[in-house]
């Protein structure tokens, strides 16, 4: 073992390689010293291959899908048992967040089920509680139904919930929260795309900040970007965009920041970057397009908002409204070239990471 430590969690895979995951150092009554320790068996000793993104103990692990471990819950060096939950690539020992338990637990069991159509379920079994035992059983929805792609998510003062269908940003009231998803693979878009999704805001406030709106802020952004693979901008008022090496931006902007020019509460805008950064000031060389007509003011009362952005040859038109049928543009902006936006280079092919949904609000989503 890379450290001496007791009851690291022991995971044997279809493949029979063997892994240990998170465990203790040393322990006192008020708590611990844990490790974020992965470790596989290599002959007779266990070799470390990374780190889990939060040290734990009493938590669960299992496989879920090919080369992949899914990490379940446990406690942090304080005792307080986990909601959170990992996915660890065992090739590589690169651990990203999987979606959390609806409740805290630590020394529970886990199993791994399947459903009719043979997609894994992963299922957490008593347990723990910070309030005591539990005897309730959870199923956890992991990615089902999107076996190709993968997340890839940052966040700031913020919690994520993913299932196959959505993805869900809990933030407390307090200001400048920010996150974001991103698709772990990168895809064609030079050539044209053409992007639906939906999104919500809810329990919104400005926190004191009135802008003259509806409550909530600032926003949810549609972004490619082909400098890293999981950027996370400043949040507040950068919506969580602001400073990320080049790229495109569309923004369905909920507050107005007057300082960045935003012309009323509810706009959507399309930016670029200047050649070193991109930004959401709503000027030359950062902006390409604004409008604040055409589509519903954004109110955090958990409307849900279609939207759809749609490259054909250089223009880029970006559709919004309350039903999923889109088929006028509310924006439209001429000379879009992404090998220059995106900067692309030859051998590339041509690929962005794309951020697909972005909550960065003021308060509760």
């Amino acid at each position: 073992m890379c450290k001496k430590m007791y009851y690291p969690t022991v995971t044997q895979l279809l493949d029979r390689s063997i892994y240990l995951t998170g465990g203790s150092y040393e322990e006192s009554s008020s708590g611990g010293v844990f490790s974020t320790e992965i470790q596989r068996l290599n002959g007779r000793s266990f070799q470390c291959i990374g780190n889990l993104l939060f040290p734990r103990a009493g938590h669960s692990a299992i496989q879920y899908g090919p080369g992949r471990l899914l990490v379940i819950g446990g406690m942090d060096n304080s005792s307080v048992s986990y909601t959170s939950c990992e996915f660890v690539d065992v090739a590589t020992g690169r651990s990203t967040i999987a979606p959390t338990l609806n409740q805290e637990r630590r020394y529970f069991r886990s199993v791994l089920l399947y459903d009719e159509n043979d997609a894994p379920v992963a299922v957490a079994i008593g347990g723990q509680q910070n309030s005591g035992a539990t005897n309730t059983i959870e199923e956890l929805e992991c990615n089902a139904g999107v076996p190709d792609t993968e997340f890839v998510i940052r966040w700031r003062s913020s919690r994520w919930f993913i299932n196959s269908n959505w993805v869900r940003c809990s933030t407390s009231s307090e200001k400048y929260q920010a996150g974001a998803v991103w698709i772990m693979n990168r895809i064609k878009v030079n050539s044209g795309f053409d992007v639906r999704f939906s999104f919500r805001i809810t329990n919104g406030s400005d926190n004191g900040q009135a802008d003259g709106g509806p409550q909530g802020a600032d926003g949810v952004v549609f972004v490619l970007q082909n400098e890293t693979s999981a950027p996370l901008g400043r949040s507040g008022d950068g919506i969580g965009y602001n400073e990320i090496p080049h790229g495109l931006a569309v923004e369905f902007d909920s507050y107005l920041n007057a300082a960045f020019s935003d012309p009323t509460p509810s706009h959507i805008a399309v930016q670029v970057g200047d050649g070193s950064v991109l930004r959401p000031w709503h000027v030359a060389p950062y902006l390409k397009g604004i409008t604040s007509e055409g589509f519903p003011p954004f109110v955090a009362d958990g409307t849900v908002y279609h939207a759809r952005v749609k490259l054909e040859g250089n223009l880029l038109h970006v559709y919004c409204g309350t039903t999923p049928v889109l088929e006028t543009p509310v924006l439209t902006v001429d000379n879009i070239d992404m090998n220059q936006i995106l900067r692309l280079r030859e051998g590339w092919c041509g690929v962005s990471w794309i951020h697909l949904v972005n909550r960065f609000l003021r308060a509760n989503t």
